[in-house]
């Protein structure tokens, strides 16, 4: 793994920032180390790791806990060893009560998590840029997205299938824009153009976020 990768992934990491000495203690000293170790496991990239997260992720997923804050912005791996290290040391609080208290809160998210992966938007309350600028409309739909995300809007759940369905789901995926955004990006281009141009839409989406930041 790149060291670009690894610090998209310390963006994710509420405790863990790629220190070489932990600067806690106690349960949040032990979040960052279980931080530290899925980032490890996701960059060792060989065949010992990737069967370890797929053991922990299925776990995890039979537990129930599939759609457990899934649009909080951990990702689902992360949440994964985080169940896995919290079951085997067997707190005494619930998993999900344990991960409430100690990961992010929807103002955390959205300052924290969203508005890092928006272009446009930036937590403005009016839009910067005029209407006869095309910078405008990706502005909206990612003003759109973030109020999406911080109240678990279930149009993001319908985008998303319909994103999948038409074949999307490699669509510049080693790209840092959320798949959820590119979903709703793709669902309101269909809006405005009025018609379901995929190609337009790649277009367009590699005009607006094809470049590194």
């Amino acid at each position: 793994m790149e060291l670009k990768e690894m610090k998209d992934l310390l963006h994710y990491c509420r405790y863990y920032k790629g220190e070489k000495e932990n600067p806690f203690e106690g349960t949040k000293g032990m979040l960052w180390q279980w931080e530290k170790s899925w980032i490890l496991i996701l960059a060792g990239n060989n065949e010992k790791d990737e069967e370890y997260m797929s053991q922990i992720l299925e776990d995890y997923i039979m537990a129930g806990l599939k759609d457990f804050e899934k649009w909080d912005g951990t990702p689902i791996t992360l949440k994964a060893l985080l169940y896995n290290r919290f079951d085997h040391w067997n707190e005494s609080e619930g998993f999900e009560s344990f991960y409430r208290k100690y990961y992010p809160s929807k103002k955390e998210m959205k300052d924290n998590y969203l508005l890092h992966h928006c272009r446009y938007y930036k937590g403005e309350e009016e839009c910067p840029f005029t209407q006869i600028d095309d910078r405008f409309t990706a502005w909206k739909i990612e003003a759109m997205w973030v109020n999406m995300m911080v109240n678990d809007s279930e149009h993001l759940n319908f985008c998303l299938e319909e994103y999948l369905l038409r074949g999307m789901k490699d669509f510049q995926k080693y790209d840092d824009t959320p798949i959820t955004l590119k979903a709703l990006l793709m669902n309101r281009y269909f809006k405005y153009e009025e018609r379901e141009d995929i190609e337009g839409f790649k277009k367009f989406y590699r005009e607006f976020y094809g470049k590194s930041k």
